[in-house]
């Protein structure tokens, strides 16, 4: 066996023992070192080469989203409100006159019902305001029953799949009455993903219908989503109240990452990747029951993110209170990596799920 078949031997028992390369981490690192590679792949395998030779293949990138790009504002809503609750929701659009430049197109669907409806679009938001009203008072025939879960993801799947419209940096709102089943959503939190979507959920606390609580904690914790707080029919027209000046506000998702968290301490997050020069906005999402956990029990809570070309350490002001069920600060940061940390003070040792979200304002 000559010195070249030798080599191409070594190098096929190598990329052998290498996952395939559509396996998320395929690869392997080597050092050269008396003119021998000694290289170990993924699962660990040591081998010695003569030469090593290296290769690429072209993966299509997932789209990055830019903040300068048309948006899309997204209302969706559940059938199963009475039509004196779902006014009082859709009211509170009529209050919101500030609308960021970068939306362009506005629309809503009504969910959970037994046809799946179609999404409506406006080119402006008065349009889309005056759009809804007609569509409350004429639902379409619901489930009718306690069994069913929400269709809210079969709709944003639907949608994200075969007309992705304008779905960069999408902001989505959904109200519900019901929980969705209990089902596989990885392939639609992948969407979210990668068209950078804010997705913000609330479910309401009389709610009729579905077992996947887990699933509405998925879409909105693995994604650039907000779960936010249960509250009755009579008050869940509170959220869109408190979102009427910030609905259709427009800020870039850069950072996600969710804790659990009780008593003092402090807890290494992963690290953060500031894309440009700018002012960011850290906001902290309590969900469920920890209102009354955090209201009764807070002390103090900070983010501390170090610069690891500058060495500069910077901590995000006291938390203020932005919107229902988030507590937000701004912070002046230079594009760059960050080591992250959040340092917390309880005064009791109730465990509380967080969500913390890093947006650019600029």
């Amino acid at each position: 066996m000559n010195m070249q078949s030798t080599i191409s031997h070594h190098l096929a028992n190598l990329f052998d023992f290498i996952p395939s390369r559509n396996e998320a981490g395929s690869g392997a690192t080597g050092k050269c070192s008396s003119g021998k590679w000694s290289v170990t792949d993924d699962r660990q395998n040591k081998h010695t080469l003569d030469k090593l030779l290296a290769f690429c293949y072209y993966t299509k990138p997932t789209r990055f989203c830019l903040p300068s790009e048309p948006k899309l504002f997204l209302f969706a809503y559940s059938r199963d409100f009475s039509w004196s609750d779902l006014d009082r929701i859709v009211y509170q659009f009529s209050r919101s006159p500030n609308v960021a430049p970068e939306f362009k197109t506005f629309a809503h669907v009504q969910i959970d019902a037994v046809e799946q409806q179609e999404i409506h679009f406006s080119e402006n938001y008065t349009a889309f305001y005056e759009s809804i009203r007609p569509q409350i008072l004429n639902p379409p025939p619901g489930f009718g029953d306690s069994v069913t879960g929400s269709d809210l993801t079969n709709v944003l799947a639907t949608y994200l799949k075969t007309q992705p419209r304008i779905a960069c940096g999408a902001r989505i709102f959904a109200v519900l009455k019901r929980y969705p089943n209990q089902e596989d959503v990885s392939e639609l939190v992948s969407l979210l993903q990668q068209y950078r979507i804010t997705l913000e959920i609330t479910v309401s606390a009389d709610t009729i219908g579905g077992d996947g609580v887990d699933v509405v904690y998925q879409l909105t914790g693995q994604t650039y989503g907000i779960r936010r707080p249960s509250r009755g029919d009579a008050n869940i027209y509170y959220y869109t109240s408190q979102l009427r000046h910030n609905q259709v506000s427009s800020y870039y998702p850069v950072f996600i990452s969710n804790v659990y968290v009780s008593g003092n301490g402090s807890i290494t997050l992963p690290d953060l990747e500031i894309p440009f020069d700018g002012t960011y906005m850290i906001s902290y999402g309590y969900v469920e029951k920890a209102k009354d956990i955090w209201n009764a029990t807070h002390i103090d809570s900070d983010c501390e993110w170090i610069n690891v070309e500058s060495s500069e350490v910077l901590h995000a002001p006291p938390w203020t209170f932005w919107r229902v069920g988030v507590f937000a600060s701004e912070l002046n940061m230079t594009r760059g990596l960050y080591h992250s940390k959040f340092n917390y003070q309880f005064r009791k040792n109730d465990e509380m799920r967080i969500q913390l979200r890093v947006h650019s304002l600029t």
